[in-house]
């Protein structure tokens, strides 16, 4: 997951090296002296530095996402224009990475009789407070990223712009994630077809292993 993390970050790691080794340059110019206090380099924003510092640490949303680790078993409805509904069933594993700044799901199953694997990295923007999420599969070789906000009850619209063999310059396409009284999650996919516009494509129903029925004890 390494390659991952690197693709994911790639922005943020590259501006935060660059921050680093601006500092690293300023202090290199005006060494201090053994003993002597250490003091902000002229001309150096630490409020600025302190902002940034703050805007990297995770928070509530990252610990909420957080709470979604562990395996996972989900049930699958694809609606294809024309054709009957096709479902499958299949299992995901759900880890955190980074210090829980973002989490990883890797999902297995079948897709029109095929075996399917894919990865999502899923995270919370602290600087544009919003939800981010790169979807990669291993029936693409290009990856698909999106983001968005959660609703007041905490549901998460996830929006961005879908790239396939037909269209290749890209339609819009929607996903809601929406946490279920039971522990249960529910995911459904919206996808631009013409002429109907946004319509149902998908429809996941995750369930925690091993999670209790509501009311048991």
């Amino acid at each position: 997951m390494n390659s991952i993390a690197k693709f994911v970050l790639a922005g943020i790691a590259i501006a935060g090296a660059s921050s680093l080794l601006t500092v690293a340059l300023v202090q290199a110019q005006d060494p201090v002296q053994p003993g002597a206090a250490q003091a902000a380099p002229e001309g150096f924003d630490m409020a600025m530095m302190e902002t940034m510092m703050k805007l990297a640490e995770p928070g509530a949303e990252h610990k909420e996402l957080a709470d979604a680790e562990g395996e996972w078993t989900q049930a699958y409805k694809v609606y294809m224009p024309g054709m009957p509904t096709m479902e499958s069933t299949g299992t995901s594993r759900v880890f955190s990475m980074l210090d829980g700044r973002y989490i990883v799901e890797e999902i297995e199953t079948t897709m029109m009789g095929q075996p399917f694997e894919g990865v999502m990295v899923l995270g919370y923007d602290n600087l544009a407070q919003e939800y981010v999420s790169v979807w990669m599969d291993s029936m693409s070789t290009w990856p698909v990223f999106s983001r968005g906000k959660a609703d007041a009850k905490g549901m998460i619209n996830l929006k961005g712009t879908m790239v396939d063999a037909v269209t290749p310059k890209g339609r819009p396409f929607r996903e809601t994630i929406a946490k279920q009284a039971d522990g249960s999650v529910h995911i459904t996919m919206y996808d631009t077809i013409p002429p109907q516009g946004e319509v149902v494509v998908m429809e996941i129903v995750s369930k925690k292993a091993g999670a209790k029925k509501a009311g048991s004890k």
